[in-house]
């Protein structure tokens, strides 16, 4: 890997960590637990890199738009989809049993609303760009994430190399243990990049 890209994945790292420790804390006041986030793996290639991709039963998508695009997406196992959105749900003395649940559907976009939400004023903070997110989608995965569902979240990343950027996001006093990734086209990922850096060097001048 070029030294470039070595420096990029790291910077888009330091990025990611920052805009999800924003959204475990919109998801830690929503479920009232403490939600901890991993230190990020990030890689550069045509397609996401996931792990265990035959694994998750249902994905929650969130794409940003504005002065910058990308996708977000949570991964979850049938007993994590239930877990968590019973962990919401059970706040108003409801409960769901089937991940076909439309009560489930709708508490699993609007956890990722939140912390994608949270995620994306934390950037615009960061970069001083003009950041949002779209709604959030629910898409089953009965043969788990294969090849085809992820060539057809990146169709509108208009080809080139996509940057993966990976967390572990574990719910205290719970056994969920799941995978939230951030993904960005490469051009796309330099030019937040060098928004950071820029914020920074501003942030350095203030001080001195």
């Amino acid at each position: 890997m070029a030294l470039m890209d070595e420096m990029l994945l790291d910077l888009l790292g330091e990025i990611g960590n920052i805009a999800m420790g924003n959204a475990a804390t919109a998801l830690s006041q929503m479920i009232g637990k403490t939600i901890h986030i991993t230190t990020p793996e990030v890689w550069l290639g045509t397609l996401p890199a996931v792990q265990h991709p035959e694994e998750p039963s249902v994905l929650i998508t969130v794409g940003y738009k504005g002065d910058f695009g990308g996708s977000s997406m949570l991964l979850l196992k049938e007993e994590q989809a239930l877990l968590l959105a019973n962990l919401m749900l059970g706040q108003f003395g409801m409960e769901v049993s089937s991940v076909d649940d439309p009560m489930l559907i709708s508490a699993l976009q609007e956890a990722m609303n939140q912390m994608m939400g949270a995620s994306a004023r934390a950037l615009t903070e960061l970069t001083g760009s003009f950041i949002e997110v779209t709604t959030p989608e629910f898409k089953p995965l009965p043969k788990g994430l294969t090849k085809d569902v992820l060539e057809e979240l990146v169709q509108s990343f208009n080809g080139g190399k996509i940057a993966t950027v990976r967390f572990n996001v574990i719910v205290d006093d719970t056994p969920l243990k799941s995978h939230m990734y951030l993904l960005y086209p490469s051009a796309l990922a330099g030019k937040l990049v060098l928004k950071y850096l820029s914020a920074l060097k501003g942030e350095t001048k203030k001080d001195e």
